[in-house]
Order: structure tokens, then sequence, then C-alpha cells
């Protein structure tokens, strides 16, 4: 079986690993993430499950209805009733789809692929880490334009015109949750600088709300473009947050104090 690299774990990766496998390739998926899905990530925590990527999605053509027929997916009802159109998300929690077309394929993650090498016998991929992986008969970049652009330039290889145009816009996202609801499950227009807020409980197949209730908002393109370079390390403590008692103000203060630490150790 003739080996191929795949160089992303989101859908478009993952559904490539599936459909080469399928034609008889030995595929192996490389992604920088700690996890398989890209866009369709979810945050696990002790407030709850929130899908702060791709909210939902639809299906225009026959051939990816026919995809999600056999995918582990529902339609969301209240968010076709909000935008009068079907609304699909993964169960039971997004980034299952991803995982669903990457089956059995073996996948390096925490693996960030720096520069690609060809040579007489095929492509080499060298991580950040100066892990050497392949041969490979063929590369597929399943990634963003602009990471493509700079592994391309990295790598000393071209860079196709139709690559460079490409301009994507960033997405600053919320996560939080509340003891009780909204009176909304789905706020499409919640404010100026927003440009969604919707109950990620709704969702199929996610995890029954008992004492808290999980919520994402996604900022709007223009709030996102002028604070992209914020370092936004922003933490609330108080008694209020557990209770009113002079215990609960100690153990908010020591759990923000934690909390600003990791936050800030990740990204130095």
């Amino acid at each position: 079986m003739k080996p191929i690299a795949i160089i992303g774990a989101g859908v478009a990766g993952c559904i490539a690993a599936h459909n080469l496998s399928k034609l008889g390739y030995a595929t192996q998926v490389f992604d920088k993430s700690r996890g398989v899905g890209g866009r369709m990530a979810t945050r696990r925590s002790s407030a709850g499950e929130f899908d702060h990527g791709a909210r939902c999605f639809t299906a225009a053509s026959a051939e990816f209805s026919r995809a999600l027929s056999q995918a582990p997916v529902k339609l969301w009802p209240e968010a076709d009733a909000k935008t009068k159109r079907q609304c699909f998300v993964a169960t039971p929690r997004q980034n299952q789809l991803a995982k669903f077309w990457l089956g059995t394929a073996p996948a390096q993650l925490n693996c960030k692929i720096d520069q690609l090498q060809q040579n007489s016998d095929g492509w080499r991929l060298v991580s950040d880490r100066q892990q050497t992986f392949g041969p490979f008969k063929g590369v597929v970049l399943a990634i963003p334009a602009p990471q493509a652009c700079d592994l391309l330039a990295n790598s000393e290889l071209a860079i196709p015109e139709a690559l460079t145009p490409v301009s994507m816009d960033p997405v600053w996202a919320l996560m939080f949750s509340l003891e009780t609801p909204l009176s909304e499950a789905i706020y499409s227009d919640p404010g100026p600088s927003l440009s969604w807020l919707g109950a990620n409980f709704t969702k199929p197949d996610r995890p029954e709300p008992t004492d808290s209730y999980a919520y994402v908002a996604h900022a709007s393109r223009q709030w996102s473009h002028e604070h992209l370079a914020l370092d936004n390390h922003l933490i609330l403590a108080g008694d209020w947050c557990l209770g009113a008692e002079v215990e609960d103000a100690f153990r908010s203060g020591t759990e923000a104090a934690l909390q600003m630490h990791r936050e800030l150790a990740s990204t130095s």
C-alpha cells in the first residue's frame, strides 16, 4: 500500500484519509493540536461542555447529505427554528464527525510539521521537534491557508497563486455557564460585539444540565479583528462565584491564581 501523509486532522483531513483508505492507500494524519476535529472542537470542563468552534452546519449538496446519513450527526431543532434551515450537529460532541471519518487511520497529534522535504524516494516530514516521518508517496495539506503558506515557504516550495489572496477571519469565542437558563436557546444577533449566542446544552445527545447551563458566544468579525492580538487573560474571582462566605472567597481566589498561572505558563 502506498503511504500518504495528511497534515491537518480537521474535517477536510479526516475525510481525505477516509477516502484514500477506501482507495487502498496507507494514510497517516498529523496535527499540531492535542485532539482531532479542527474547528469542530469541543471543550469539556467542570462547568459543562462547549462546542466553541463550529456551532452547527448545513448540507447543501446531495453528496454531503449522503455522507451525513451514515455519520453520527443529528438535527438541532432550536437552530432549525431560528434559521429556518436544517442545522446539524455531531453527536455526542462536535469532534465526533472528524473522528468518525478518521476511523482507524493512525494520527500523530501534538505534532507540528515545520518542513516538507522531497527527494527520489518521496516526501519526508520534519516536525518542530526535529522528528522525521516518511517517506510518503504524496502529501495532503488540510490546514488553514496562512499555515499552508508558511509551511511551503519554510520548505522552499512554490506557493500557488490561488493561495496568496486567501484571508481568514478570526473569531473570539466565550464559553460560560449559568445557574439558570436564558429565556431563549439561540440569539443570532445578540449585540454589536457578538454575532452569536447559543445554549450548548440544547443540542441533541449533550449532557443533561443539572446545576449549570453551558453557553457559547462568538464575537463579531470586526471585534475579533480589532482584538486579535489581545492577551485575553481575564479571570473573575470573589465569594459570589461560589457563595457568600469568607471561605468561598478563599476558594475562588485560590482557583483564580492557579488558573492564571496555567494560562500564562501555556503561552510562555
